[in-house]
């Protein structure tokens, strides 16, 4: 996408995340030209990437805003998995790796707790784990780890969930911090007690 479109689809995303969109929203390509100032041509290439990524699904000429909120069972699924994922990341983790990328981590916890308010940013959430996942050893792929947590990229949770996910962020600054320390069977400990 040229820089234009990914603005669209920045802005469509943060709109999605800020639920400025009704439920099963249609979406009309000169409605959001209109809103975005822009012309059609950035924002049909953004509706494309949108509806590859699942977050529109086209039905006949309609392409109609998905229900992304995740329901309690689905919402616990999400969280098991990204702990056991953590899971292997401790065992085939490369500290210094995980010490290049440790800064950016740090950032990236401070804005992820610093955005929790009436939703939930998915989004940042998974970009912290890249940024773990990239500690692992060259012989894994962290890509293949966050391909299956990008379906949750841009879900939602209805608001008394949000505690549960405020707790993920918490269990996120003491894995940071017990990597920092190279502390790995106080770390394994930790994650076993989690699962």
């Amino acid at each position: 996408m040229d820089s234009l479109s990914k603005q669209a689809y920045q802005q469509f995303i943060q709109d999605l995340g800020e639920q400025k969109f009704p439920e099963k929203y249609h979406v009309v390509d000169t409605e959001l030209a209109k809103r975005y100032g822009m012309s059609r041509t950035p924002v049909r290439s953004a509706i494309q990437q949108l509806e590859n990524d699942g977050v529109l699904k086209r039905y006949g000429k309609s392409l109609i805003l998905q229900d992304l909120c995740l329901n309690d069972q689905e919402l616990q699924q999400f969280i098991l998995l990204r702990r056991e994922y953590y899971q292997l990341l401790f065992k085939y983790i490369d500290l210094m790796k995980f010490q290049m990328q440790s800064p950016l981590i740090k950032v990236y916890l401070q804005e992820l707790e610093g955005e929790i308010a009436s939703h939930f940013p998915f989004d940042r959430l998974i970009s912290v784990d890249q940024l773990f996942f990239n500690s692992l050893k060259t012989s894994l792929n962290s890509q293949d780890l966050i391909y299956s947590l990008n379906n949750y990229r841009y879900c939602g949770v209805a608001p008394e969930h949000l505690p549960l996910l405020e707790t993920e962020v918490v269990h996120l600054k003491e894995i940071y911090r017990l990597l920092k320390e190279a502390d790995l069977k106080e770390l394994t400990s930790y994650i076993e007690d989690l699962i």
